[in-house]
């Protein structure tokens, strides 16, 4: 109808199968909406994604590395004779972002026999393991022989050593790019907060079902370590594995390289749960072990012991 200066129309008569549909005059917005938290957390993570450096500040990473672009060092980059480097990176290939890990100086001479392992691993697929997709062999955009591991990239995983040992000490951060950086200078056992038992058994099973996972495929993780174990959201991530087999080719049986893998988790759980980085060392031992009966359940001191 119209009338002056406005319309009115006439609404249809209500549809019985919305109302359900329709929030309560009272409910609580969390319910509704996403929480502030939520969307802070995913903003975040898409800055990440589309952080960039400055190329007159990074004047030694290269423009490309084969089809990838755009690299963001994820570490402190400036510290001398680093045998290993970490990069974000783009792929014009598909579009996504990658982590790029270097090995530096290294040459491949057999790619066949040297880089077989390497293709056990980009069919190993687990919810609790960053993908090994592409390895780069005799890479020269660095000014060298590279040797590079291309995983999947997860924006603002932190390592169980940033998470849980004083993080500040081990990294720093670049205001110019937003993004912070983690240094492998050489530093102090670190001490931390030790963990509360429900955090120590997500932990626990999340790690143990990503090593049944490599052990019943044939391999051996070589990787389970406060520095390469990430934290993504509510997910623990076994990360850069394969690197050891290709690098470190050794004539072990798989059996022993697995058993050192139980040793390597026991020791993880042990400085967890004493908030201790080192606290499975023989000279700690005995003080992280009377911490750990004084503090936790039955069923968790049998798992440790």
């Amino acid at each position: 109808m119209n009338t002056s200066g406005c319309f009115v129309y006439n609404t249809p008569l209500p549809i019985a199968h919305v109302a359900r549909f329709r929030g309560k005059a009272n409910a609580n917005q969390q319910t509704q909406f996403i929480s502030p938290e939520l969307r802070i957390e995913l903003l975040q993570r898409q800055l990440a994604f589309e952080t960039k450096v400055d190329p007159t500040a990074y004047t030694d990473i290269p423009s490309a590395v084969e089809h990838y672009s755009n690299l963001v060092p994820l570490e402190n980059v400036a510290i001398q004779n680093q045998p290993q480097t970490t990069f974000k990176a783009f792929s014009c290939r598909d579009g996504g972002f990658y982590c790029l890990r270097r090995i530096h100086g290294y040459a491949v001479t057999h790619p066949g026999k040297q880089t077989f392992p390497a293709e056990q691993w980009k069919k190993l697929a687990h919810v609790n393991i960053v993908p090994l997709r592409e390895l780069l062999i005799n890479c020269r955009a660095f000014g060298d022989s590279s040797l590079v591991f291309v995983y999947d990239y997860y924006p603002l995983a932190v390592t169980l050593m940033s998470k849980h040992f004083e993080p500040k000490s081990a990294t720093f951060y670049d205001a110019a790019n937003g993004f912070r950086l983690s240094s492998t200078v050489h530093m102090p056992p670190p001490l931390g907060t030790a963990a509360s038992e429900n955090m120590l058994w997500s932990y626990l099973i999340q790690i143990t079902a990503a090593l049944r996972a490599i052990h019943t495929n044939g391999l051996a993780c070589r990787a389970v370590d406060l520095n390469k174990i990430i934290v993504y959201g509510n997910k623990i991530m076994l990360s850069f594995c394969g690197i050891q087999d290709i690098v470190n080719q050794d004539q072990q049986a798989i059996q022993t390289l697995q058993f050192e893998d139980l040793n390597q988790l026991g020791n993880l759980m042990v400085a967890l749960a004493s908030g201790r980085s080192h606290g499975y060392r023989k000279d700690l031992l005995q003080g992280t072990m009377k911490t750990i009966m004084e503090t936790y359940s039955i069923d968790f001191k049998a798992v440790v012991t």
